[in-house]
């Protein structure tokens, strides 16, 4: 059996980043200090987030409070109040709102503080997740890596604005990666999928996914996980649920201005195209099946060579723009594409492209297009930069690489093998077997080899 190929000279940054780490507390006790470096770190937005004014205030989570009230009182108007605070309604599906009545029973401040220490957790949890090959050859300040690397992920703009807001979807990119990547999960593969489409229709695109890359029982119980979540809700909640199942969830209207520079879905930038309204949804309609078609398609090719997160990542992009409407912190996929791109950072090409990406994000480009084509009667480039992210995640969908390598095969000694094939990881794994040279004639076969006790 081949031996692996030895391990690559530590670069002198890194052997320096060790010795710091050496001397800064390591193992278990690390990771006291490595979150307080998080939340460090994290300082400058976090004020800016809570001394923001009332109608700039978690708005999106203090419309899941008022669902809660709502629910609470019967549900008969939950698709039809607006949020006092910032007049916005609630649109997620009635299971949702099932999730909602215990942030009616706490004061804004500790739903607020709770949610976003949970955000926190979310993005720590991802991180760790997606530059898993980085972090495995870190030594000891793996977690000081870890919170810098979280930290940045932050400032990602569909992730920072998954904060601002107050929002869901971080949490359901946890559910559906863990799902895909957890080696052998406590639950039946699938019901967090499932879980997830019940909370926001979107995650259901993983459910044909994992029916085509063969995984039907998982793509079943996803479905299952769905139905029953959902009649769950027409129990509990009948007339708020048939009220958004035969109203609300085809009223695109209700969710603000569809054309405007937060939609990022394909249909947002057809619709900034200010051309007839059913020529434009008949372009969204064909261009949506060609896009599912050729985005489902690559991502059961990347499934198949074993790059599981960026498969994930693929669907997960896919299904923002697909989606009618998709608010740019809908792109919290950004956060584990930058990862999937950067892989463990010794390729330089690959580093350089995660910066690009990453310098992309941070920057409010859809923002400077709109203020462009507003204020400046700038249109054709303009409406470029306004369409930037919908754009990028639809270029990713094509062209984001995979950590696959045709000469490994994730399988480790520890037994770890399956879980990095699942994730992306190889840094667990081990050069494929070779076909084995052909034998000299004038020596023995390797199972006639001498016993070492009969030699010389």
């Amino acid at each position: 059996m081949p031996t692996p190929p030895p391990a690559a000279e530590p670069r002198p940054y890194e052997a320096r980043l060790h010795r710091l780490a050496l001397r800064a507390p390591h193992g278990r006790s690390a990771w006291l200090p490595a979150t307080l470096l998080y939340l460090l770190l994290l300082a400058p937005y976090l004020y800016t987030r809570f001394t923001a004014g009332p109608r700039d205030w978690f708005i999106d989570l203090l419309v899941y409070r008022d669902a809660g009230r709502a629910v609470l009182g019967g549900g008969h108007d939950l698709y039809r109040f607006a949020s006092a605070n910032v007049d916005l309604p609630f649109t997620y599906p009635p299971f949702a709102a099932l999730l909602t009545p215990w942030l009616a029973w706490l004061p804004p401040l500790a739903c607020v503080l709770i949610w976003t220490a949970a955000e926190m957790a979310a993005i720590g949890w991802l991180t760790a997740v997606g530059f898993r090959p980085l972090l495995a050859r870190t030594g000891p300040g793996r977690p000081y890596l870890l919170a810098a690397l979280a930290a940045g992920a932050t400032w990602l703009n569909p992730v920072r604005d998954v904060i601002k807001f107050g929002q869901v979807d971080l949490f359901l990119v946890v559910l559906v990666v863990a799902d895909l990547t957890t080696r052998r999960p406590a639950w039946p593969r699938g019901l967090l999928i499932g879980l997830a489409a019940a909370v926001k229709l979107t995650p259901a695109l993983f459910i044909p996914y994992l029916w085509l890359t063969g995984r039907r029982r998982a793509a079943y119980v996803a479905t299952a996980a769905f139905a029953g979540a959902e009649l769950l809700a027409q129990a509990v909640i009948p007339y708020g649920s048939w009220d958004y199942w035969t109203r609300a969830a085809t009223a695109s209207d209700r969710l603000g201005s569809n054309s405007g520079a937060s939609n990022q879905s394909i249909r947002g930038i057809l619709l900034r195209l200010h051309t007839n309204g059913h020529l434009t949804t008949a372009v969204w309609l064909v261009l949506g099946v060609v896009l599912v078609v050729v985005g489902l398609r690559r991502a059961v090719r990347v499934h198949a060579a074993g790059d599981e997160l960026a498969a994930a990542v693929i669907v997960g992009l896919l299904s923002v723009a697909l989606s009618p409407v998709s608010w740019i912190h809908h792109l919290s996929w950004v956060l584990l594409a930058v990862a999937v791109v950067a892989g463990d950072l010794t390729d330089p090409r690959r580093v350089r492209w995660a910066a690009y990406l990453t310098g992309f994000f941070v920057l409010r480009i859809p923002w400077y297009g709109a203020t462009l084509a507003l204020h400046h009667g700038v249109l054709s480039p303009a409406r470029l930069l306004e369409d930037a992210f919908g754009l990028a995640a639809v270029g990713l969908v094509f062209a984001l690489p995979t950590r696959g390598d045709s000469e490994l095969v994730a399988v480790s000694k520890a037994g770890r093998g399956d879980e990095a094939a699942l994730s992306g990881d190889r840094s667990q794994a081990v050069p494929a077997r070779q076909e084995q040279p052909a034998l000299d004639p004038s020596q023995p076969a390797p199972d006639q080899q001498e016993p070492d006790h009969l030699r010389n």
